[in-house]
């Protein structure tokens, strides 16, 4: 590993070359009062471009993540960004092949559709105050297979949607302040592989939806409620008596969806139509809205099935939540 420390540049003119085919670089980067340096080059030259694989930036702001910093970065494949000052992920990334993404310690206000690269494997971000998760900001990644979320105090919930379409190994939620488990109900209604769930804390009541849970999800679902009741549901009916639950999460105070993902990137990972509108008064809205009496059970799963073909997701988001719904199990 080749570590380079930048204290009191102002400008990065020079690209970094003769790493000797090293794999991995960490860059330290030292504040410095007269502001963020301006870089103008790639950080790596093309040539040793070639041989870096995992890349790590500490301290370094979001000068040192543009497309003319990274853009070079072609194999690289581990990129991990601690106290970097950054509030949203930067859009360079999102076109490099990166498998492991680590964030550490950064003030993020929102994950949205289209941040994380398509090549992406496993996501840790941890001690990043996350304020809001788009419902569909785990689309479009055929690859993901665990998802750390883990030491958040800020997390206190996980859209009902969030999973669905999502086949994950690995879900942690550890040591954070999320309330309730309803997008786990999402892999259970669709048929996906359930994934293992780390989910301890206290704040997770031991109600009927965690019974509900813990049925389908057996030893995969670890919570402080423990492991206990299994088999002890006498027919489905018992699994609708819980309420009071809301199917969407709140925003941060005098925020909205819109303003916190202003826009869905319009490439391979987009769908091409906005996703529709489910809530009463716009999609700013609140409510979700209900079933009709007209629509029977054998409709809403045919109407699922044909969302999770064409892999739509805001159908599928429409759909799960309007099963649910159906269920009883919130209003």
């Amino acid at each position: 590993m080749v570590l380079v420390r930048c204290p009191g540049l102002t400008k990065w003119k020079l690209s970094l070359d003769g790493l000797g085919g090293r794999s991995k670089l960490r860059l330290e980067c030292v504040p410095y009062s007269e502001g963020s340096p301006i870089v103008e080059v790639p950080l790596v030259s093309d040539d040793s471009s070639q041989s870096l694989t995992t890349l790590i930036l500490q301290g370094c702001d979001d000068q040192y993540l543009t497309t003319v910093a990274l853009g070079n970065l072609k194999n690289l494949t581990t990129l991990m960004l601690q106290d970097n000052e950054i509030t949203r992920l930067p859009e360079a990334i999102r076109k490099l092949p990166i498998k492991d993404l680590y964030v550490y310690r950064n003030q993020l206000d929102a994950l949205c559709f289209g941040d994380l690269p398509r090549t992406l494997v496993t996501l840790t971000m941890e001690y990043i105050d996350l304020k809001y998760m788009d419902p569909a900001c785990l689309q479009k990644l055929p690859y993901l297979s665990v998802v750390k979320l883990g030491l958040q105090p800020s997390l206190t919930c996980l859209d009902v949607g969030l999973l669905i379409g999502v086949k994950l190994d690995i879900l942690d939620i550890r040591y954070t302040n999320i309330t309730h488990l309803l997008a786990l109900l999402g892999p259970i209604f669709t048929r996906q592989p359930l994934p293992q769930v780390k989910a301890r804390g206290p704040d997770i009541p031991c109600d009927c939806l965690w019974e509900h849970l813990a049925y389908h999800y057996r030893t995969k679902l670890e919570t402080h409620c423990g492991q206990r009741h299994f088999g002890t549901f006498s027919s489905q009916a018992q699994m609708f008596q819980c309420s009071g639950y809301r199917t969407e999460c709140p925003t941060p105070l005098g925020h909205t969806p819109k303003q916190l993902c202003p826009k869905i990137l319009r490439d391979d990972r987009a769908p091409t139509t906005h996703p529709p509108d489910t809530r009463e008064g716009g999609r700013d809205g609140h409510e979700v809205r209900t079933q009709t009496p007209g629509e029977s059970a054998s409709s809403s799963a045919a109407g699922r099935h044909v969302c999770v073909e064409l892999e739509i997701v805001g159908c599928l988001l429409v759909v799960v939540r309007r099963v649910i719904i159906a269920g009883g199990l919130f209003t």
